[in-house]
């Protein structure tokens, strides 16, 4: 499966996909990236801000879905017992 992980209705659309096709998200590792070579001082913000973006804000997204879709799937074996 493709996923931009630079835009979020990309990563909010993989976990739907996933969880239609599939039931959910077992495991989930973020390991996305994104490095440019641009010294702290040479005040290139915008490269900055991506990666930023990338590297810290859309783990965020990415764990917020994997734990929403594990805890639905937890409750819901535990109302079928």
């Amino acid at each position: 499966m493709k996923c931009d992980v630079s835009k979020e209705e990309e990563i909010v659309g993989m976990f739907k996909t996933i969880k239609e096709n599939h039931g959910g998200v077992d495991l989930c590792v973020n390991n996305a990236g994104l490095a440019y070579d641009a010294p702290l001082l040479s005040g290139n913000y915008d490269q900055w801000k991506a990666m930023l973006d990338v590297c810290c804000s859309k783990y965020l997204i990415n764990t917020d879905s994997v734990l929403k879709s594990a805890l639905l799937q937890c409750w819901s074996k535990e109302t079928q017992l």
